[in-house]
């Protein structure tokens, strides 16, 4: 018997492709501990972080099926914050933006995203109310991750844009440093 296993390529903002690998039950069974963890609904990020000439671009998704060492795991424990929630901020040119200059400070070398840097990330507390609206346009934007006509990627991109005002709202930004982040990640 086999099951899908995801890699860090496999993984797409929003999303997962659809061309996943299939390995032996009986090969995860050598990594009962591991395997037991990953049997719960969380976060998924690529390891290997995209670094693209100026910025970088953390990509992430939900997931709750198996996945390699390329993949880091992320799970919630504090009930203030939703997964989407969380998949909302780290899909966000905001948080793509702090990650980058404030806890790579600028690398342009391999750039790993684990643990250690994924728990430096200042997360705002918000209301019901602004969670239920991030929440809901994050899973619209899982909805449609392929993005195959026209009309879905322009439908994402809008998404995109609602997503991240939101979030340039909640952490209070001003027009200037919005206009900062716009300038890194392009409009």
């Amino acid at each position: 018997s086999t099951v899908e296993i995801i890699g860090g390529k496999h993984i797409i903002p929003f999303g997962v492709r659809n061309e996943v690998r299939f390995v032996s039950l009986n090969n995860l069974n050598t990594y009962s501990g591991k395997v037991s963890r990953l049997k719960n609904k969380r976060i998924i990020v690529q390891n290997i972080v995209a670094h693209i000439r100026d910025h970088i671009k953390l990509i992430a998704s939900i997931d709750d099926g198996y996945n390699l060492d390329t993949v880091n795991n992320i799970n919630i424990n504090n009930k203030d914050y939703s997964l989407y929630y969380v998949l909302g901020l780290l899909n966000s040119k905001l948080i793509h933006f702090y990650v980058y200059n404030f806890i790579y400070f600028n690398a342009i070398r391999t750039m790993h995203f684990d643990s250690r840097y994924s728990g430096k990330i200042p997360i705002a507390n918000i209301s019901e109310n602004e969670m239920n609206e991030i929440e809901g346009i994050v899973v619209k934007l899982m909805e449609i991750p392929h993005k195959v006509d026209q009309k879905e990627v322009n439908l994402y991109a809008q998404l995109e844009h609602e997503l991240n005002s939101k979030i340039y709202r909640i952490y209070q930004l001003d027009e200037n440093m919005i206009k900062l982040v716009e300038e890194q990640y392009g409009t």
